[in-house]
């Protein structure tokens, strides 16, 4: 799995959280259709990852929530949220991994079938089940303000300009 490589504190509306650093995982892989949850049903769309193709990145993750940044094709590098695992909330008794990326920026219209460029540089928390609806989305909300500060932070900001994401660009 991913080593680990120290933790970042962030401070969001007075309350600190702590999360771990990781070595960075890139990875390039077509955006597929999802159940539409993400965005339909949490107001979070996401770009759905095909997990089965993507057996090596899952050997480095375990199972959680991670941030970090993102290209769609050629286009220019946002900060991400990604989640990684059963997605207990809505496939209880699923048995196939989801790899879901919300990227902190608006697109005008959906890009199916485009290569996503993600570097994955900090886990933000484990995987969880909510009691409610109401609960994953603040959880949502808190990743993506966390995520958001530590993402700022130079150690991390720099990785946006990896030449993984020039290489993109060709």
């Amino acid at each position: 799995s991913a080593e680990y490589m120290g933790r970042i504190t962030c401070v969001v509306m007075g309350v600190a959280r702590t999360f771990n650093r990781i070595t960075p995982v890139f990875f390039s892989a077509p955006v597929i259709r999802g159940f539409g949850q993400g965005g339909r049903l949490l107001g979070f769309p996401t770009a759905n990852l095909p997990s089965g193709q993507l057996k090596s990145v899952l050997d480095q993750l375990e199972r959680g929530i991670y941030c970090g940044f993102t290209s769609v094709g050629r286009g220019e590098v946002h900060q991400m949220v990604m989640s990684v695992g059963w997605n207990p909330q809505f496939h209880e008794d699923q048995k196939q991994l989801f790899m879901e990326v919300h990227i902190l920026h608006t697109f005008p219209q959906d890009f199916y079938g485009e290569e996503l460029n993600v570097v994955v540089v900090a886990k933000l928390r484990d995987e969880a089940k909510f009691d409610s609806l109401d609960g994953l989305i603040v959880a949502i909300r808190e990743d993506i303000e966390f995520a958001k500060q530590g993402l700022s932070s130079p150690e991390l900001a720099s990785l946006a300009q990896h030449p993984f994401f020039l290489k993109a660009k060709q």
